[in-house]
């Protein structure tokens, strides 16, 4: 009978999702200062929850969150 997954695929797995993980809270949370900075420049601003609403925002947030699920590069983050 065939193992599901071996221990070493298993701690992969967990380095893994941790890894990503940590990587997609300091982007997330580097998003979210981004925004918050540039509320408090814009003479309108909109809250997050009138963001979240906005489908051109949110089209943009998903590409960009795309795009830095694929790099550990901090200039390409940045931008």
């Amino acid at each position: 009978m065939p193992v599901v997954g071996s221990p070493l695929a298993v701690a992969f797995a967990v380095a893994m999702g941790w890894t990503y993980n940590k990587r997609m809270r300091e982007w997330l949370d580097d998003l979210a200062e981004a925004v918050h900075e540039l509320q408090g420049r814009a003479e309108h601003t909109s809250g997050f929850d009138e963001l979240a609403e906005d489908d051109v925002f949110v089209d943009a947030v998903i590409n960009a969150t795309r795009a830095a699920q694929a790099t550990h590069q901090k200039e390409k983050l940045d931008a």
